[in-house]
């Protein structure tokens, strides 16, 4: 029985660190420039629109998949987070 519960455990924690893994690499694809790319892209859309050179809905668009891509960062940063509980978690248990 003990062998059987190190084996879960063991399975348990390789799970969870490859969630971790794998919530990194989606973070990572946002902070590597994806959010900053957004961000100037709405300032110039905005300035755009302030030189009266595009219309208000192209504003409304570009803040919406601005909105898109933040929402999208803040879902990675509870994804690594909950990654991170999961092994604090799976390593809690351990064999008794």
């Amino acid at each position: 029985k003990r062998e059987a519960a190190e084996l879960i455990i063991r399975q348990e924690v390789a799970a969870a660190f490859t969630q971790l893994d794998a919530a990194q690499r989606a973070l990572e694809i946002y902070t590597r420039g994806v959010r900053d790319v957004a961000s100037r892209n709405l300032g110039v859309v905005r300035q755009a629109y302030e030189l009266g050179r595009i219309p208000v809905l192209d504003v409304i668009a570009e803040q919406r998949r601005f909105i898109d891509i933040e929402m999208g960062y803040t879902d990675a940063l509870k994804l690594v987070h909950d990654a991170g509980i999961e092994i604090q978690r799976a390593v809690a248990v351990g064999p008794r």
